[in-house]
């Protein structure tokens, strides 16, 4: 039985009193909220002031009408005003012509009085089941949509992992709760926060972020909680921090609550349905930003895509797409206008034998192989800022040649 907390409510027009009570108590006993009315008028004053999630219409209510009539045209205005709501037709009186017609007018199914009430439970439970689908299918398909309004970014959610995400996240939107983000670098947690923004009870507020990866440490707490004048040798004034600027306060217990929710972004090598579509997409932004001809994808090349590791996700597929665009000199862009590191080369995992300093020495050496030295993009697929990349490598004494 439903929580009647989650109970769908079931709208029931029909002129004769019993009728009405009878699908109450049946639909009570399977879960079901149910509102009765018992002319159209008042049918449709139930739709324009509450949410069902499907309408059971009876056919006829003057006396001694049996065309059917009444029940067609409310089907109708339903159907017009409220598509895609689950409107059932029936009636004492049934025929082919009339079930024919109040599909025809936007009836998903037909149910003969006296009904089985298996049959009444079963059409009801199968018809709001498929709306849910479609309305989650329908929301997903907005939000993808939404994201990729900025065509330099990116989105796209077709392999199974990324529609979970999404799903979840339209979920929780909705909540107002914190939301924790997790993934390597470079899988799109900025582009899903914004879409959680967007989604959320605070969509009119400031959107703030702030480069972790981009603070000095003696600067990090300054920036995120604030300081007040004084509070150090360059604090000429009090200045409030990006917490309180996007939250309006400082709330003392906020390490504790930001990870209400906490959902992982898949990596890009686990969201292979996805691949394909980005790297159209990213090609298709870089041809319009240069000013060059659209290639088309060569058989070699989307092996070579769906072939590779991926270790710096979707910002490493972008580089690799704008660095194919302007390389590219044909109609047809193959593997070799990728220029993907050989798996071959790659460099070998990380040990757990390693020291964190070994770690990161590394870590940087791989991004700087796999980048070919170019200290932009190797500081975007890290996910710091260039300055931060400049000071790791003097740290450990590294050069950007020293991927090789």
């Amino acid at each position: 039985m439903k929580a009647l907390a989650d109970a769908p409510r079931i709208l029931v027009v029909d002129d004769q009193a019993d009728v009405r009570e009878a699908l109450r108590m049946l639909l009570k006993s399977a879960g079901y909220g149910m509102v009765g009315a018992e002319s159209p008028e008042l049918a449709l004053a139930c739709l324009r002031g509450d949410e069902f999630a499907a309408v059971l219409v009876d056919m006829n209510y003057a006396r001694d009408t049996t065309s059917g009539a009444e029940g067609l045209a409310l089907i109708a205005q339903i159907a017009a005003q409220w598509p895609g709501l689950p409107v059932i037709a029936m009636t004492a009186w049934a025929s082919i012509e009339l079930a024919v017609a109040a599909m025809r007018d936007g009836a998903v199914d037909f149910i003969e009085k006296p009904w089985q009430n298996a049959r009444v439970l079963a059409v009801l439970d199968s018809r709001i089941a498929l709306d849910r689908s479609r309305r989650n299918a329908q929301r997903l398909g907005e939000a993808q949509a939404l994201l990729l309004q900025d065509s330099a970014a990116g989105f796209v959610a077709e392999s199974a992992p990324m529609q979970r995400l999404v799903e979840d996240l339209l979920r929780i939107a909705g909540s107002g709760a914190n939301v924790l983000l997790l993934g390597e670098n470079g899988t799109g947690k900025s582009l899903l926060a914004q879409l959680l923004h967007q989604w959320s009870p605070r969509r009119a507020q400031a959107f703030v972020k702030v480069n972790i990866g981009g603070l000095a440490p003696t600067l990090f707490e300054a920036e995120l909680f604030g300081h007040v004048r004084g509070a150090y040798t360059d604090a000429r004034q009090d200045r409030a921090g990006r917490f309180e600027l996007a939250a309006g306060n400082f709330r003392q217990d906020l390490l504790y609550r930001l990870n209400t929710f906490q959902l992982r972004v898949p990596p890009l090598r686990e969201r292979g349905a996805d691949i394909l579509p980005l790297a159209r997409h990213y090609l298709a932004a870089a041809c319009t930003r240069y000013r060059r001809p659209l290639p088309v994808l060569a058989r070699d090349a989307e092996r070579a895509l769906l072939g590779y590791a991926w270790p710096g996700n979707v910002r490493e597929l972008a580089h690799a797409m704008e660095r194919a665009a302007l390389l590219a000199d044909g109609a047809t862009l193959g593997s070799d206008d990728l220029r993907l590191q050989p798996a071959a080369a790659a460099a070998p995992a990380l040990s757990t034998q390693l020291t964190l300093e070994e770690a990161e020495a590394l870590l940087l050496r791989q991004a700087l192989a796999q980048q070919q030295g170019n200290l932009q993009r190797t500081a975007d697929q890290l996910g710091i800022t260039r300055q931060s990349l400049y000071r790791r490598l003097g740290k450990h004494g590294l050069r950007s040649d020293d991927g090789g």
